[in-house]
């Protein structure tokens, strides 16, 4: 697999700035960000509600309460 290479645009910048202020690097952020997506993506194809191969509309994301146990989970 071959590194990607991202444009940093302005809007890139402020979104990377938001995981940073919860203690993530711009590297973890964009692996988190690309991971929550993916897992979004094989549930639409997994559920059958969107084709194979095709990118699903993303909606909602659902979040957990906080619990003091849970730094460093970012994904499950």
């Amino acid at each position: 697999m071959s590194a990607d290479t991202i444009e940093m645009t302005e809007a890139m910048g402020a979104h990377l700035a938001v995981f940073e202020e919860a203690g993530q690097s711009p590297q973890e952020a964009v692996e988190f960000a690309r991971a929550t997506i993916a897992l979004a993506y094989r549930g639409a194809w997994k559920f059958q509600l969107y084709p194979p191969g095709m990118a699903p509309r993303v909606g909602v994301v659902q979040l957990r309460p906080y619990a003091a146990d849970d730094r460093g989970k970012t994904i499950e």
